[in-house]
């Protein structure tokens, strides 16, 4: 199958951060974890965090984000340290946070770039 969804990802400071945008089926989800791999190889970080956007026209099925929360999971494993969404639109939030819900599994959601920033200076500060 032809992969689907594109991701641009940058590093701030020990921060990944990704910008996601449209219909993503599970190649194309695989390409974008390919890339976060690569970029991590690309630095010595013992522990970061990652910033996921959502662009307006981003979208995935139920299924495909359920395999996204596991992908986000094994992160913690190679040292991330919390994962930060930004999602302005409301109902792409809804359909996010309702499959993380159904896993049992709990992520911040942020409406912006700089509110997500904060939230990680705020947990860099408790630990």
């Amino acid at each position: 199958m032809q992969p689907h969804g594109q991701v641009e990802l940058y590093w701030h400071d020990d921060i990944l951060v990704g910008y996601y945008s449209g219909s993503f089926n599970f190649d194309g989800l695989e390409v974008a974890r390919q890339k976060t791999h690569q970029y991590l190889a690309s630095v010595n970080f013992v522990s970061w965090y990652r910033i996921i956007i959502y662009a307006e026209d981003a979208f995935a099925s139920p299924e495909v984000i359920a395999q996204a929360n596991k992908n986000e999971l094994e992160d913690q494993a190679l040292g991330c340290m919390a994962i930060v969404h930004v999602v302005e639109n409301d109902f792409q939030r809804g359909v996010r946070q309702s499959v993380s819900v159904a896993q049992g599994k709990e992520f911040t959601f942020v409406s912006n770039l700089e509110q997500a920033i904060a939230v990680i200076d705020q947990l860099r500060a408790s630990h």
